[in-house]
């Protein structure tokens, strides 16, 4: 009798068994592998805010301001001393109505500005407001 077919026999079953097990794998399924989330989509731009209505106001008040401040630049470079008291009340109204243009059109323009991020050519008329406004305290005025 001769144990090497015993030998070969148990070997071979110990590796149909041990192949078995490996490719059963033991009922565990692997685990599955997380894919990483999507990036969120980017904000959409914001929309644009419609100012036309600010900056039509405020453009065409300030306009009108520098209109009237024009129509009265003569009074501006005359001396004030030669001036009688009615007619440095009229100028000094004219001024009050001017500078409360100004300060209503810039107030338009501003909030547009704030709302939209656009900027306007103001130039001329702060330059009109800064004289207009230094007349007014010349002559006893009060301004804010």
């Amino acid at each position: 009798m001769n144990p090497l077919p015993l030998i070969l026999g148990a070997t071979g079953v110990l590796l149909v068994v041990l192949l078995f097990l490996l490719m059963s794998g033991n009922g565990a399924k692997p685990a599955p592998v997380e894919e990483a989330a999507p990036p969120p989509k980017a904000a959409p731009p914001p929309k644009p805010v419609d100012v036309s209505g600010l900056e039509r106001e405020g453009l065409k008040t300030c306009r009108e301001g520098l209109s009237k401040f024009r129509s009265i630049e003569s009074k501006m470079a005359a001396d004030l001393a030669t001036m009688s008291e009615p007619e440095k009340a009229t100028f000094k109204s004219e001024l009050a109505a001017i500078l409360d243009l100004f300060k209503k059109g810039m107030g338009y323009l501003n909030e547009a500005n704030e709302k939209s991020g656009r900027g306007y050519e103001v130039t001329d008329y702060i330059q009109a407001k800064r004289l207009a406004s230094d007349k007014y305290k010349q002559m006893g005025g009060k301004t804010e």
